[in-house]
This record gives C-alpha cells, structure tokens and sequence, in this order.
C-alpha cells in the first residue's frame, strides 16, 4: 500500500467537523473547563500528570481528593513528599507524584505560583515531558499546540492510513499533527482529537458509524481501520524472583526499610528483601 502523509482534507474542514462533533459529545471531566469557561491551570497540571499511563476511570476519584488535599500549586509545593505520596495511592508509578511535588517546588520558587504558559519553560520543570508540557499549553493557556498521547497517533495514523512499525510513526504522525495546528480554538482541538481516540477511534472495535471523519478516512475506506496503527512487537519480559523478610521485635514493631528514590516503586516503604534473580530460590 501506498504511503501517504498528508491529511485526506483541508485542515479547516477536518477542524470544523472535529469541533462541531466534540461541541455535542464533550464528556464532563473534573478538570476540564465548562463551555465558555478558562481553564484552571493548576487543574490541568494535576490531571496530565495523572493521565500518564493511566485511564480516565481511575484517574477522576483520585483528582477528586488530590485537589481537595492540595487545592493549589502553593498547597502542593508546601506539603512533605510522604503526604503527596499517601495522596498519591490507587494511581501507582510513583515517580510521577515525586516529579509533580518538585514542579510545585519550582513554580512557586521560580514563577511566583504562576504555572508557566510555554512549553519550553513547562519542559524544564520536573516529571514534565515534551508530551505533557504540549497538554498543558494547549489545554490551560489555548496555545497552538497539537500534544499527540495514543488517542492522538492512532487517530491521525488511521485517518492517514499510515502503515508503519510503531517504532517509525513519530515523525509521520508528528507532521499530521503540525498541519491541525492554529489559533482557533486550540485548546478545543487538542482535547476534541483525544476525545476521539477515547471514544471512536478505539483500539478495538472502533465506533467509525459515529466518527465525524468517517467519510475522509483513508483506514476507513481501506477496510484498514482495525488493522492500523500496527500493534508494537511483543517481547518476552523475564520471570524473577525475590525473597522478601519479616522482621518483627518482640514489642509487635516491624522493621521496614525505604526504597532509593530512583527507580521502581521510588521512595515507597517495604519489607527488606534480597535482589532479583533468575531463580525461584530463597537467597
């Protein structure tokens, strides 16, 4: 098949029937912005950081009490990164509650606890990548930004009908994405392109009937539309084994230890336990 990187229309008609479906489907999130309403920076901050790697569903009870503990970047940046961490239980990797208490830090020592509206400057801050730095421009400030997570690649792959290893759709797919960039409703259009990943342009079972694209998808048209963006190739995770030791004194009190603020589950309080090993023995 024949490779093709352009968009299957004119950008201002893909936007316009893009915004007039997410205008009639927009679900209401905790930290989105009613219509007509300016986003809460600090909101969006919060949530983005949540969102990565983690759905929706998981996500929104625990913003709930996360904001609720820490309604402002101030509260964040004042709080003990063992709070944050407690705050931070049911969304797991860790590190990513870590980073956001070290930005609270820096926004409130460098920005005066006015979160920055650039990406570049959001780049800089800790646990903030280019994605999320691109989320929160676009979202929170209306920048002309296109930040592009797994809803948004496989949107443009499908509607391009980019047939690519995964490991090649950066560059495609990062073009597409430059060409849906503009002024108008900026903000709108990065959350109405992840609302379609979410809720029509499914991984499986794609619900193309309901797409406002549908006509003009390449995938579509193809018969390609559960086919593409080609899965990443499997490969075989290892099987290791631990021993993990309970230690208790003779008053009840149990030893526990700390673990390097670095790497897997960083910081968090276990029970000691030996290095990972090939073999399912005690050591």
């Amino acid at each position: 098949m024949r490779e093709c990187f352009e968009l299957p229309v004119e950008n201002r008609i893909l936007k316009r029937d893009l915004l007039a479906w997410y205008d009639r489907n927009r679900r209401v999130l905790p930290w989105r912005a009613g219509v007509g309403e300016r986003a809460d920076p600090y909101r969006i901050l919060v949530s983005e950081v949540m969102l990565q790697q983690t759905v929706v569903k998981t996500v929104e009870p625990r913003f709930h009490m996360f904001v609720n503990r820490f309604p402002a970047v101030e509260a964040l940046a004042a709080a003990s990164v063992d709070e944050v961490l407690h705050a931070w239980q049911g969304l797991g990797y860790y590190r990513r509650a870590r980073g956001l208490h070290r930005a609270a830090g820096e926004i409130v020592r460098n920005h005066g606890g006015r979160i920055p509206d650039d990406v570049e400057t959001l780049e800089g801050l800790p646990g903030i990548g280019a994605y999320t730095a691109r989320a929160i421009a676009a979202i929170a400030f209306n920048r002309p930004v296109v930040p592009v997570d797994g809803n948004v690649r496989r949107v443009l792959a499908r509607l391009a009908a980019i047939d690519r290893p995964a490991t090649k759709l950066a560059a495609p797919i990062a073009a597409l994405a430059r060409k849906l960039e503009s002024d108008f409703r900026a903000s709108d259009t990065a959350q109405a392109l992840m609302e379609l990943g979410a809720l029509c342009c499914r991984p499986a079972n794609p619900a193309c009937g309901t797409c406002p694209w549908e006509r003009c998808c390449r995938s579509r048209a193809l018969g390609l539309e559960t086919s593409l963006p080609r899965p990443p190739e499997r490969t075989r995770r290892p099987e290791l084994f631990a021993t993990a030791w309970l230690a208790r004194r003779s008053d009840g009190a149990i030893l526990f230890r700390r673990r390097p603020d670095e790497g897997l589950l960083g910081g968090l309080i276990e029970l000691p336990s030996s290095p990972w090993c090939g073999t399912n023995a005690i050591v």
